[in-house]
C-alpha cells in the first residue's frame, strides 16, 4: 500500500466567448478586498479572491452553459482525466477536480503572442535562396517590425527577409494530410511548409526548436523563423470545427504565477512489487 500526496499549482487556462451572469457575480466579489496580491515577473499585479460560497457560480455556469476552449494546459487536463479514469469512479472525490482559470474573452481578451522557430545548420543566404524558389521574398530593414498575418520573417547575421505568398500548390501538397483549417495558419505554414523546404528533406520532423523570444539577428549557423501572432478569430474557428491548432501556435498572457494557488489531495493504491519490476524488465 502506497500513500501519495499529489498536487497541482498551475491551472489550465480556459477561454469562453462569454461567461454570462458568472461575470456579474465575480464583479461583485471583486469589490471586496482580495485575499492575495502578487506582482508577477512581468510587473502585472495579480489579485485573488477566495469564493467561500461556490454554488452561485455553479448555478450560473449551468444556466450559461458556455463553450470552453482549453487555451493552455491540455497536457495537465489529459493527465488528470486519465488519473480519474484509472484511480477513481467517484465524481465527488478529489481526483475529479483540477485547477482551472476561465477567462471571459469577450470582456478580457488575453494577450496573444506567437511562438517562433529556430532552424540549425543553415545560413541566411541559403535560406533566402531556397525560399525565393517558391515564395515572394523581400529584404527588410533591421530591426524589423513584427510580421503581419500571412507573412513570415527569416533572420540571422544582421539580416531579415520577409517571406509571403507561398506557392499554393506547394502548400496543398505539404498540408494535404493535415486539417483543411490549417492551410491559412502561419504556424502550419512555418512548421510544415517553409522549414521542411529550407531543410530540403521529405520529412516535416526536423530538429528545429521553439522560442517565445524573437530569434537573434546576430546568430550564425542557424536561421530564425519569426511568426505573426495568431488571432482569436482563427483560434475560435478551429475550435468550433473540432480541430486543434498546430503545435506551439500560441502564447497566452497573463497567467497566474506558479505557486499562488494549489490543489492538494491524497490517494492510495496497491501493486504487486515483483510483477511491477518484472514487467519493466528490471532484474
Amino acid at each position: 500500500m502506497l500513500r501519495h500526496r499529489g498536487g497541482n499549482d498551475e491551472p489550465i487556462l480556459l477561454m469562453a466567448p462569454s461567461l454570462g451572469t458568472v461575470s456579474d457575480y465575480l464583479d461583485r466579489l471583486a469589490t471586496t478586498p482580495p485575499d492575495s496580491v502578487t506582482v508577477a515577473g512581468d510587473g502585472t499585479e495579480q489579485r485573488i479572491w477566495a469564493c467561500h460560497n461556490p454554488e452561485p457560480i455553479a448555478q450560473a455556469l449551468r444556466l450559461a452553459d458556455p463553450h470552453l476552449l482549453v487555451a493552455d494546459g491540455h497536457h495537465r487536463l489529459e493527465a488528470a482525466l486519465r488519473f480519474h479514469r484509472n484511480k477513481s469512479n467517484d465524481d465527488s472525490g478529489p481526483a475529479s477536480r483540477i485547477l482551472a482559470l476561465a477567462v471571459d474573452s469577450s470582456r478580457f481578451p488575453p494577450k496573444l503572442a506567437a511562438i517562433h522557430r529556430t532552424v540549425p545548420d543553415i545560413d541566411i543566404g541559403q535560406a533566402v535562396r531556397t525560399a525565393s524558389r517558391f515564395a515572394r521574398v523581400r529584404r527588410l530593414p533591421t530591426p524589423f517590425e513584427p510580421p503581419h498575418p500571412g507573412h513570415l520573417v527569416l533572420c540571422a547575421e544582421g539580416q531579415a527577409w520577409e517571406v509571403s505568398q507561398i506557392c499554393p500548390s506547394l502548400t496543398d501538397s505539404r498540408l494535404r494530410e493535415l486539417p483543411r483549417q490549417w492551410h491559412d495558419l502561419d504556424a502550419a505554414l512555418a512548421t510544415h511548409v517553409l522549414i521542411p523546404e529550407l531543410c530540403a528533406a521529405p520529412s516535416v520532423e526536423r530538429p528545429f526548436s521553439y522560442t517565445h523570444a524573437l530569434p537573434s539577428l546576430t546568430a550564425r549557423g542557424q536561421v530564425g523563423v519569426v511568426l505573426p501572432r495568431p488571432t482569436l478569430a482563427q483560434i475560435w474557428r478551429c475550435a468550433e470545427s473540432g480541430v486543434a491548432l498546430p503545435r506551439k501556435s500560441t502564447s497566452f498572457t497573463p497567467k497566474p504565477e506558479p505557486g499562488q494557488i494549489s490543489y492538494l489531495f491524497e490517494y492510495e493504491y496497491e501493486y504487486e512489487h515483483e510483477s511491477r519490476w518484472e514487467t519493466a524488465g528490471v532484474s
